[in-house]
């Protein structure tokens, strides 16, 4: 044995592993944060930016931009980032690019979950208020006095509005800080009850407070709202507003000056040449590479679709047993088939497949890529239908019970049905997954889409042309079923079943290449 970790540098192996997981990770963390608050910003050109690297990225597989990033960015365009003059620059460039593909597609994860985050706080956290901040600091130009008369309106005499002091400590303007009268007190003295006739909307702040008006946004039922749609930011002011144009504009110069030098690379080389383009527009490009290649892609993630689906049913529903023996072997296969990758998976089923003459030489990779993606897919599908039963409110159960039904038949006629339906986004979230993972089988040359992809750039020497219509073709794909799993989730969500409470599915997305 000590032999075989020698020859094969097991320990080396193991701590390159670790290192990219632990360079991935901070990588992720820091691009994804900045993202997460590029998403939430006010300003629309971030928003935009940051849904866009987010929805591009999530319909990507990591075997595609893992591919890009070393093939495309290190060997064709010979950006380097490590010391050319080291023995092992190759091998730690390679590395090096591999971090920054993992970084880059975890982030779009880790964006996501930050913003969910963020969206479930509620916006009362922030600042409290009637009226938003931005009419409490008005500028130095704008402080004048109201128009009205000098000495005979109290409302002119009390000078520039300001929610926060509208209680002065007079019996005549008893109000609490949410603007609603003091109701105990006026009970306790005998009085009726004192109406607030302010108009309940935003008061927007105009160059002089006569010229103020209410606009139709309602305020928030709890008193006001002090902030925007993001608990992260205030209403913004004149100089606010004013920061945030200088930062959108630094950001499209930034933006603008790293495309320059990303197209300006990629002309030296002439990536943009119409020799290179051309065989991408012929009948027979796209029938016996990209149409045959996205075909035997369709075909492996179908055939694992139903693969998992059964197994997925199987063993969920043996991790819901009664018996606490199958409750236990489910469990034990389930937890299994999720801690192991699935190239690993991959790579194992090919060689027991080809060693022992399974299959016929052309069936092997797609039997291989099958099998891998169907036992770890099945296993995240039985743990989807657990916690999908589980969610049910216990009453559901309970009612079956009581007309006399057995458990194992409330299971079956009654949680599972449920189940299934609150889970059917988080299904079609999950063929995406398996739709991505199928470009693993490029490793044992299954002629999936990207596998064809590159061997067009083979024929053809254009490898950037080449996995830019493959991923174009992914992305398509991939946003049509992340679409359809959205539309779902709100029909299911109109009939009174929401399907969030069942399945949290980023996870799942997002740890499923790794």
């Amino acid at each position: 044995m000590n032999e075989l970790f020698q020859q094969f540098d097991v320990w080396g192996a193991f701590w390159l592993t670790i290192k990219l997981a632990a360079f991935s990770l901070v990588g992720a963390m820091v691009i994804g944060t900045i993202v997460a608050i590029m998403r939430v910003s006010p300003v629309a050109m971030l928003r935009f930016v940051g849904a866009a690297y987010v929805n591009i990225i999530r319909n990507t597989p990591l075997t595609l931009i893992l591919t890009f990033t070393i093939f495309v960015m290190l060997y064709d365009l010979g950006i380097n980032l490590a010391d050319e003059a080291s023995p092992t620059s190759i091998a730690d460039n390679g590395v090096r690019w591999a971090i920054v593909g993992l970084a880059v597609y975890h982030a779009a994860f880790v964006c996501e979950a930050i913003r969910s985050g963020i969206n479930t706080v509620p916006p009362g956290q922030g600042r409290g208020g009637p009226l938003p901040r931005v009419d409490l600091h008005p500028e130095p130009h704008q402080r004048r006095p109201p128009t009205g008369p000098s000495g005979g309106d109290h409302a002119a005499r009390l000078g520039d509005h300001r929610p926060h002091q509208e209680h002065h400590g007079r019996r005549r303007h008893r109000r609490r800080r949410d603007g609603s009268p003091d109701e105990l007190g006026d009970r306790a003295a005998g009085r009726p009850e004192l109406r607030d006739l302010r108009p309940r909307g935003r008061l927007l702040h105009h160059r002089h407070p006569a010229d103020r008006h209410w606009s139709d946004e309602p305020l928030a039922s709890d008193g006001g709202q002090a902030m925007s749609a993001s608990v992260l930011f205030d209403n913004p002011g004149p100089k606010a507003r004013a920061r945030y144009r200088i930062i959108a504009v630094l950001g499209i110069v930034v933006a603008v000056a790293i495309a320059r030098v990303v197209v300006g690379k990629l002309n030296e080389y002439e990536e943009f040449s119409g020799a290179k383009w051309s065989p991408m527009a012929t009948w027979s490009t796209r029938r016996y590479y990209l149409l045959l290649g996205l075909w035997n892609t369709l075909k492996a993630a179908g055939l694992s679709v139903i693969g998992a689906s059964i197994f997925g049913f199987v063993f969920g529903t043996g991790r819901l047993s009664q018996s606490r023996l199958v409750r236990i072997i489910s469990s034990a296969v389930v937890e299994f088939f999720r801690a192991i990758p699935v190239l690993i998976m991959m790579i194992f089923f090919f060689g027991i497949y080809a060693y022992n003459g399974v299959f016929s030489a052309e069936i092997n990779p797609l039997a291989a890529v099958v099998t891998a993606l169907t036992l770890y897919n099945g296993a995240v599908m039985a743990e989807l239908l657990r916690s999908g039963v589980h969610s049910l409110p216990a009453g559901q159960r309970e009612a079956g019970l009581s007309v006399g039904l057995s458990p194992n038949r409330v299971l079956r006629s009654i949680q599972i049905p449920q189940a299934v339906t609150a889970m059917l986004p988080a299904l079609v979230s999950q063929l995406v997954v398996i739709l991505k993972d199928t470009a693993l089988g490029t490793v044992i040359t299954y002629p999936e889409l990207l596998q064809q992809g590159q061997n067009l750039s083979s024929l053809h020497s254009n490898i950037f042309a080449a996995l830019v219509v493959v991923a174009l073709i992914f992305i398509t794909v991939n946003w049509a079923l992340t679409a359809l799993a959205g539309l779902l989730e709100r029909r299911i969500n109109r009939r009174g079943r929401t399907s969030a409470e069942a399945i949290p599915t980023a996870p799942v997305a997002a740890g499923a290449e790794d």
